[in-house]
């Protein structure tokens, strides 16, 4: 793990094997975590699982205490330390300090791709949601670039490849899918059973008589901070993927141009997509998006310092898996 001590190895062995032999945790036999490892040292294996305290997230502290119980019935110390959130995504997701984390996974997990920038190796020394285990795999590797292009039935049989591969090494575990309690109002024509919150063209179907659709929430973190750009905030995909338009929408299962008029894609002399702006879309203070306005937000994800750290880049987070696709950007 970067900028920290590296862990003993009776200790990396231990959760190594512990993580891919979940069988370990809950069998209250030491001699059967050893064996897994070929661990033999004499000195106790202290763990530390960081998570959020209770008033931040009703779930993860609970899952971290079951957790370390498992661990303790393997004759392993456990302290579990509830840090604020902040402070955690500081300490596990930008400086990867920690023996094990329990965190709620973002909402860029639902993207089609979000495996390549969890677990590519290209992403193991990146800060943020990029690889925060630091894991290799060129088998993995593969897998994630072949599905990545790669259609129908050979990438169903990638991805099946890739899921077994993890399955295998366990760089993370789902432990539990949190129950979210919703409402709504009935005394409306909106048809909210069809529709699905988490798709930002759901809910142009929801529109109302005055234009406004009033959402009420009881966890302020999904409003804490709307920039996309925020490593230590972004917890708010839906959110921030209403306030921000892009090129083109899937839709159907196909692209279809949202801010762009038309998207013409050649291969002559390698991949290039030719993107035509809309004429009449308007920032929120009424000025007119250009075309140059999207080359320096291409710029700007490739490198948020825009130059300013002559040492190196530093990519958006978020958007790296995708900016990485693109060689170039010139305006016309």
């Amino acid at each position: 793990m970067r900028d920290q001590p590296r862990l003993p190895t009776g200790r990396r062995s231990v959760l190594a094997a512990l993580g891919s032999g979940a069988a370990a945790l809950g069998s209250g036999c030491l001699r059967r975590a050893r064996n897994l490892t070929g661990w033999r040292s004499a000195q106790p294996v202290e763990l530390q699982i960081k998570t959020l305290p209770a008033d931040a997230d009703p779930y993860a502290l609970g899952l971290a205490r079951q957790i370390a119980a498992w661990f303790r019935e393997a004759g392993i110390g456990v302290d579990v330390l509830p840090v604020a959130e902040q402070e955690l995504m500081r300490q596990c997701l930008l400086r990867t300090e920690f023996d094990l984390f329990v965190m709620r996974l973002p909402e860029i997990i639902r993207d089609r791709d979000a495996l390549t920038t969890l677990l590519h190796s290209r992403f193991a020394d990146a800060p943020g949601w990029q690889n925060p285990f630091s894991y290799t795999d060129l088998d993995a590797d593969a897998a994630i670039e072949r599905q990545r292009r790669t259609d129908g039935e050979q990438r169903r049989e990638a991805l099946a490849s890739l899921q077994r591969r993890i399955a295998r090494s366990q760089p993370f575990t789902l432990l539990t899918v949190p129950d979210d309690v919703r409402a709504a109002r009935t005394d409306g024509d909106t048809d909210w059973r069809a529709a699905d919150l988490t798709d930002p063209l759901d809910h142009l179907r929801l529109g109302r008589s005055d234009g406004r659709l009033r959402v009420v929430g009881t966890d302020r973190r999904s409003t804490t901070n709307l920039n996309p750009l925020s490593v230590e905030f972004r917890r708010s995909g839906v959110l921030t993927g209403l306030l921000y338009d892009p090129l083109a929408r899937p839709v159907d299962g196909e692209y279809t141009p949202w801010l762009a008029s038309s998207v013409e894609f050649t291969t002559d002399g390698g991949p290039t997509a030719q993107v035509t702006l809309r004429e009449d879309v308007r920032w929120h203070d009424g000025e007119s998006l250009t075309a140059e306005d999207v080359a320096f937000t291409y710029d700007l994800l490739a490198d948020t310092t825009l130059g300013d750290d002559e040492s190196a880049a530093v990519p958006s987070p978020e958007f790296r898996g995708r900016r990485t696709l693109v060689d170039d950007v010139s305006v016309v």
